[in-house]
């Protein structure tokens, strides 16, 4: 076992793991990570602790997790390289650690663009795949990178990867995959699978290359709830953030609700929403992160707005 984690300890027994995401809150409220940790408690192996995703600022990735691992949970800390160099990246891998959290996910992480800090600079020190290496040699080789000074301790982590098998160029995605999985990634977790028939594609694209390694697939919210429950129970208090990515509300019932407070990069995200509804509505602030996960969205569509 590489960390002893109870996620690498179902993924190896060849069983289906079940993770969810929580975004920390934007600011010192611990309430919030508690009021959604007790409702993923009981029905997860592991939560993912995002950081500061879509470049909007929230507490920590290391502090969140630290709380689940208090409360009894198992968190699997996403870490992104945009705001660290080396030398933070190994502290933090250390920190996190000595905290009790065995499961880390690295990741490139958002464009500052795309979040409220727009005039901040990234680092960008290393990528994705450098960031897994470097997590590999310290749990390993037991040593920091260039391998001059040994890792005090004893460094426990299950190292997972991203995948998105419907960006462009698609035959790519592959490649980036191998190069992750050579870096020294134990699992891999995929975005949001919307097109079924383009990620079995991409899935014997990767047997092809003899990648075999535990696969966690992405998925959101189907959608049970439609427009016309809402309309029909208007005194209800619907959650409109999470109504903005439900799949079942188009762009014609945002345009009869604007009073509502509809969470933009959801909207960007949601399966319902074209290129034309993106070209109709400038006035919205649709947000660029959540377009390229958006199955509508073609390459063709980004190169019209360079």
């Amino acid at each position: 076992m590489k960390a002893g984690s109870n996620l690498e300890k179902v993924l190896e027994k060849g069983l289906f793991a079940v993770t969810a995401e929580l975004g920390p809150p934007k600011g010192n409220d611990i309430g919030v990570i508690e009021k959604k940790a007790n409702m993923l408690k009981g029905y997860v192996d592991a939560i993912n602790v995002t950081d500061n995703q879509t470049a909007i600022v929230r507490m920590s990735s290391i502090a969140a997790c630290s709380l689940l691992v208090r409360m009894g949970l198992e968190p699997v800390m996403q870490m992104v390289t945009r705001d660290r160099n080396r030398i933070a990246i190994q502290s933090d891998i250390f920190g996190a650690s000595a905290l009790g959290i065995k499961n880390l996910l690295c990741l490139t992480g958002d464009h500052q663009s795309f979040g409220n800090q727009v005039d901040s600079k990234n680092v960008h020190d290393m990528d994705s795949i450098q960031l897994i290496d470097c997590a590999r040699t310290i749990r390993d080789e037991k040593t920091i990178l260039g391998g001059d000074d040994e890792v005090e301790g004893d460094i426990k982590m299950f190292i997972g990867a991203a995948a998105n098998p419907f960006g462009d160029p698609f035959e790519f995605r592959v490649v980036r995959l191998a190069k992750k999985v050579a870096a020294g990634a134990d699992f891999i977790q995929t975005q949001c699978i919307y097109d079924i028939q383009r990620f079995k594609e991409w899935m014997k694209m990767a047997r092809d290359r003899g990648i075999d390694l535990s696969l966690i697939k992405g998925s959101g919210r189907s959608g049970r709830i439609r427009m016309a429950d809402v309309e029909k129970y208007p005194e209800r208090p619907w959650n409109w953030f999470y109504l903005s990515k439900n799949p079942n509300f188009t762009m014609a019932f945002v345009e009869k609700h604007p009073e509502q407070e509809w969470d933009w990069w959801g909207l960007s995200q949601n399966p319902s929403i074209t290129m034309t509804d993106v070209e109709k509505h400038p006035e919205i602030p649709w947000n660029w992160s959540g377009l390229s996960q958006n199955p509508n969205i073609t390459m063709a569509d980004v190169l019209k707005y360079p």
